[in-house]
């Protein structure tokens, strides 16, 4: 057997990688018990069941090695991120117990270039498949975009390094603004999208019974994601 994969070359495209919390587990604890999510670990330290609302003190591992506590209740104090990897977020406390969900910072490559970077000018459209970007003016606050798709418009402020994502489809990313020259330059990005193509080949098409089978299998890949 032999497998022979096909995927696009990854200069074909420009990508960009997007921070994402990806969701690691649901847990219960009390004083003294923890939650393991890799090499981290959470544990609860004190619970105070007299506040309202309700608190807790979780004590942060890493490696077995002590990094630090924090305070946390359902409230205000409800989500806490601890080194731009972890984010515990606590729904309740109640019955001595902490309710929580931890996340995980991953990065994952799931937008490339649509539209590459491009000035425009007060009054200008820009025009990618359903979505056509207008620019409105210019004020000391940045540039005035509209952003339209089937009747629906939304108009935001643009700066320099500001972008948005649109029904989690397109994106909008200002790469320089020029007040003084009343100019914008703008790239646009699409979702990568994989197209898996799977086939199998043999030498001959009947075999005789405990005649080992020979065979290729043919992976290919002509999406936008590698």
């Amino acid at each position: 057997m032999s497998i022979v994969c096909i995927v696009p070359a990854t200069a074909a495209y420009d990508f960009r990688d997007e921070n994402i919390w990806v969701y690691q587990g649901s847990f219960e604890i009390g004083v003294g018990e923890r939650a393991d999510v890799g090499d981290h670990v959470i544990k609860v330290h004190t619970i105070d069941m007299d506040e309202t609302p309700a608190s807790a003190t979780l004590l942060v591992y890493r490696n077995k090695v002590y990094m630090g506590s924090f305070f946390v209740d359902p409230l205000a104090n409800n989500e806490y991120v601890y080194d731009e990897v972890l984010l515990i977020k606590v729904l309740d406390i109640k019955d001595e117990k902490v309710f929580l969900e931890i996340y995980k910072q991953e990065y994952e490559r799931v937008w490339i270039t649509d539209i590459e970077k491009t000035k425009l000018v007060s009054g200008e459209e820009l025009t990618s498949g359903d979505y056509t970007i207008k620019i409105i003016g210019f004020s000391e606050d940045g540039a005035a975009v509209a952003i339209s798709k089937d009747g629906t418009v939304v108009q935001d402020i643009y700066n320099t390094g500001f972008y948005k994502k649109y029904n989690d489809e397109f994106m909008v990313k200002a790469i320089y603004l020029n007040l003084e020259r009343g100019e914008v330059f703008v790239e646009t990005y699409r979702l990568g999208v994989p197209n898996i193509e799977l086939s199998m080949t043999t030498e001959q098409d009947i075999y005789d019974p405990n005649i080992p089978i020979e065979y290729d299998v043919v992976v290919k890949n002509s999406g936008t994601v590698p």
